[in-house]
């Protein structure tokens, strides 16, 4: 989150909108990660079956945590499970989680590491 508020005059933070941010990290010999860069407009190839699988699931679940969530069922739809939602099943995730919120609740776990060097 520090890195969203380092730039947050910079944003276009108008209501009822979102953007996807691609962020880069490096993990070291310790297996200590890095952050390298924010991206605003992150790469969406699917050069790879395992990229194809991931990027069409995040898409997927982006969307659950922005327009599903502005535009509900209507009265009368009746409700529904994430499960029913998912069209993208990645492996070792289960169908009836949110895979950004399994991310948020992870970041919450994690204390930030700030190095500045000379």
């Amino acid at each position: 989150m520090l890195s969203l508020e380092a730039v947050r005059g910079k944003l276009a933070l108008d209501k009822g909108s979102f953007e996807l941010f691609g962020y880069d990290f490096l993990v070291d010999a310790d297996l200590r990660a890095w952050m390298i860069e924010v991206n605003t407009n992150p790469c969406l190839e699917e050069p790879s079956k395992i990229l194809t699988a991931y990027i069409h699931r995040m898409v997927n679940d982006a969307l659950k945590l922005t327009v599903d969530l502005a535009f509900p069922p209507r009265k009368g739809m009746g409700s529904y499970k994430m499960s029913d939602l998912n069209q993208y099943h990645v492996d070792g995730y289960s169908d009836d989680v949110n895979m950004w919120e399994q991310i948020m609740t992870f970041g919450a776990a994690v204390k930030p590491v700030i190095q500045i060097s000379a």
